[in-house]
C-alpha cells in the first residue's frame, strides 16, 4: 500500500495507517481494526522487517500465516475471509 512518497496514493495518509498498524502503543489498532485496514485494501501480504519490528511488529491478536523467511525479513500471507 505504501511504497515511495511520489509513487503512492494519499501517501502521506498511507504512512500515517502504516505506522499505526505496526504500532506497539496504547491506541494502536487491535486485531480486528488491523484485519479490517487489511481487507479493506485487499492486502495479500504483509512485509515484517526490522523497520516494522522498530515500530511495534504485527497488531496483537492478529493471525496471519509466515509465508516466507530470510535474513530478518518475515512475509506473512494475509487469509482472506469471503
Amino acid at each position: 500500500i505504501y511504497g515511495h512518497p511520489f509513487e503512492t496514493v494519499h501517501a502521506s495518509q498511507e504512512l500515517a495507517n502504516l505506522n499505526r498498524f505496526f504500532q506497539a502503543a496504547p491506541d494502536a489498532w487491535d486485531a480486528q481494526q488491523a484485519a479490517q485496514f487489511l481487507a479493506q485494501r485487499s492486502v495479500d501480504y504483509v512485509w515484517v522487517g526490522p523497520r516494522e519490528r522498530r515500530l511495534g511488529g504485527l497488531p496483537p491478536g492478529l493471525s496471519l500465516t509466515p509465508a516466507y523467511s530470510k535474513d530478518g525479513i518475515v512475509l506473512y500471507d494475509v487469509q482472506q475471509k469471503p
